[in-house]
């Protein structure tokens, strides 16, 4: 006798349907739970500075101090978008 739980697994609606609840479930916790990983607002901030200072070579942690601890094209692609789209969230 086949359970009904395998029955409810073996079909292919529910697949798609479980992952548009997750979608729908990770926007709504993106659009309420703020920022918790400080790493990301240092990220931002490094290329915010490049892009203000026009100093592409060096990135900056604050005005003056390098920081070397991240390769530096994804801080690039950064300071490229506040330069086209402005700096926002």
């Amino acid at each position: 006798m086949q359970h009904s739980s395998s029955h409810f697994l073996n079909n292919p609606r529910f697949y798609k349907i479980s992952v548009v609840i997750l979608i729908v479930i990770r926007g709504i916790f993106n659009a309420v739970v703020p920022l918790m990983d400080k790493t990301e607002a240092r990220y931002a901030e490094i290329a915010r500075l490049m892009a203000e200072t026009g100093n592409w070579i060096t990135p900056q942690i604050d005005y003056g101090v390098p920081f070397w601890a991240k390769p530096p094209l994804s801080t690039w692609l950064s300071a490229a978008s506040m330069n086209v789209f402005g700096v926002n969230e």
